[in-house]
């Protein structure tokens, strides 16, 4: 069995309570390179055969690629003479075969560069969105598996997980009777990682005969979420963990996601045109960069701009001066102001100028988050709602009804009755808000601020978040961050192991989440995690603690801009110059 405690202990007063703690007897050798093995097998039937310690777990195939060779299924060549093992560890969950909760248990791929081309490193790579995905990297290298092949080729030893099951959408994790899959969303949100992490580490020291030196975890949303249950849960598995716009706080960030439509469909009934949102963002940029001309606002947490006092946006029918086809109406622009304030019980929103949205505590009424002024705001309200949003509505609701068509499930698929959620009626938003919070923080809340334990046993954290994610409010970042500061005790103890950066503008994981911006990304680089492992790895390895990243624009952009990035609480501050000059920003005090 799982090296883990039986979870149905903790099941009896219907509320999932310390949820897999207490995993020290797991250990780690990632520290080490002491344990090593004379007998070392290869990529062969030697390795097929090799028994893993767990008996819920097997090898299922062993596959050897020379350099070059295509990998079946990817359009993608081997960048070097590598062993793929696929591994399967149950029980899974067992159902009707065309269910989407029914599984055969965790499928993980563990790649292996040749024994002379291995750096001596663990790079586990994180998942994105539900996860899932048939055969995990081989069947389709896109998004992390992308990031599989990079850590590859540049030596680590290195996997990845579906976390259990094969679904893209959340209705993997729902039971055929409308009920929670306690054991599929337990595998998704904590055992899945586990289970690839110590199979990983198995497979590496018989391989090579020795263990990993050094083991880090890479991964954003999810992958980041995954990299955040890591350093709280199993704080001695891992030396480095980089986390980028990590989905912590799942149960609320997700809720809160369907907030934009709720509004829309509430006040406006449907949602506003495009026209409109890039309308009023624009409007909104251009009354809170700092730099004129830029693009983009350095610090949304300082722009209180509100459309409903811009008579240069609002129709001329309501008392405005514009006369276009994207014109905002009073109450169009009060459903702006709602969005970037995020959910609240009553369905109201403060005017900005009292209060913006970017408190680190929430206020009473605030539930959670919206999207920050700037950026782009048609991914969440846009002309259909965001299908993760619709999922957790239906879990949270144990209905499939709420979800859209794509939501498959024996009691009847998604009808999209998301529409029927309002402010105060049968199902209020409030409702279905605290209802997904009270069933599901314990499994996949990930914001458990008591980060001492992955201090303790060295470890580093460097988390970044981009200020114009169109997906995952940076704010619940600052949020959970501010809350390690106060549980570790001040903002120095916390940065000798845990380390922020807020990125101006860059959107969610990659690319501009701001319409027409230039940001500036760490090392040039539009993938900041392939240019911040090098960072976190010099931290980890040498002790050289990241002060200031160097931002700098994709190769090609123009006009060509270099910035500082700066270390969390500090911001970006324009002092003179050069508007495309890194010398004319400081990183001040906030």
């Amino acid at each position: 069995m799982d090296q883990q405690p039986p979870i149905n202990q903790w099941r009896a007063a219907l509320v999932l309570t310390s949820l897999l703690l207490g995993l020290s007897a797991c250990g780690d050798s990632s520290n080490s390179t002491e344990s090593t093995s004379s007998n070392t097998i290869d990529c062969d039937s030697s390795l097929v055969n090799f028994s893993l310690s767990n008996p819920d777990a097997n090898i299922q195939g062993v596959t050897k690629f020379s350099a070059g060779d295509p990998l079946p299924g990817a359009g993608s060549n081997a960048p070097v003479d590598a062993c793929l093992v696929e591994v399967k560890v149950g029980p899974g969950n067992p159902g009707p075969e065309s269910a989407p909760s029914t599984s055969e248990g965790i499928g993980i791929e563990v790649w292996l560069p040749a024994k002379d081309q291995w750096n001596g490193r663990f790079q586990a790579v994180g998942g994105g969105g539900w996860v899932g995905g048939e055969n995990v990297i081989s069947s389709s290298l896109v998004g992390s598996g992308q990031a599989v092949l990079s850590a590859l080729a540049e030596g680590f030893a290195t996997s990845y997980t579906d976390t259990g099951h094969t679904a893209t959408d959340g209705d993997f994790a729902m039971n055929p009777d409308g009920t929670v899959n306690w054991t599929l969303w337990e595998d998704f949100a904590s055992r899945g990682i586990y289970q690839q992490t110590v199979q990983s580490k198995e497979i590496i020291e018989a391989f090579y005969g020795k263990s990993a030196e050094f083991s880090y975890w890479n991964g954003c949303s999810t992958g980041g979420r995954q990299g955040m249950i890591m350093a709280q849960r199993y704080p001695e598995l891992y030396d480095g963990i980089l986390a980028a716009a990590p989905a912590i706080n799942w149960e609320r960030f997700i809720a809160a996601e369907l907030w934009p439509q709720i509004v829309m469909e509430q006040d406006l009934g449907g949602p506003l045109a495009p026209e409109k949102l890039a309308a009023v963002t624009s409007s909104a940029i251009n009354a809170c960069e700092e730099v004129p001309g830029q693009g983009y606002i350095n610090e949304p947490g300082l722009c209180a701009y509100d459309p409903t006092e811009d008579a240069a946006l609002i129709c001329q029918a309501d008392g405005g001066s514009n006369t276009s086809s994207s014109c905002l109406s009073l109450v169009e622009a009060e459903v702006v102001n709602k969005i970037w304030y995020g959910p609240t019980y009553d369905g109201t929103a403060p005017a900005p100028v009292d209060d913006n949205g970017h408190s680190i505590t929430l206020p009473t009424n605030q539930l959670w988050y919206g999207l920050t002024r700037g950026t782009l705001l048609n991914f969440l309200a846009g002309d259909t709602p965001f299908p993760i949003a619709t999922d957790m509505a239906a879990h949270a609701l144990q209905d499939p009804s709420y979800a859209l068509s794509n939501f498959e499930n024996a009691t009847g698929n998604g009808q999209g009755l998301w529409t029927t959620i309002d402010y105060d009626g049968n199902t209020p938003f409030f409702y279905m808000f605290n209802r997904s919070n009270d069933l599901f923080n314990d499994v996949i809340g990930t914001d458990n601020s008591d980060l001492r334990a992955f201090k303790e046993n060295g470890g580093k954290l460097l988390l970044w978040h981009g200020q114009g994610d169109q997906l995952i409010f940076p704010q619940g970042t600052i949020n959970y961050y501010e809350r390690v500061v106060d549980r570790i005790g001040d903002m120095a103890t916390t940065q000798e192991f845990a380390r922020l950066f807020m990125i101006p503008a860059v959107g969610h994981c990659a690319g501009s989440g701001v319409p027409g911006a230039n940001p500036a990304y760490p090392g040039g680089s539009v993938n900041p995690n392939a240019a911040l492992l090098p960072v976190l790895q010099e931290w980890v390895e040498n002790g050289s603690e990241p002060e200031q990243l160097d931002g700098a624009t994709a190769p090609g952009t123009t006009p060509e801009r270099t910035r500082p990035i700066c270390l969390y609480p500090k911001r970006l501050t324009y002092v003179g110059g050069d508007t495309d000059n890194a010398a004319s920003f400081q990183c001040q005090t906030m």
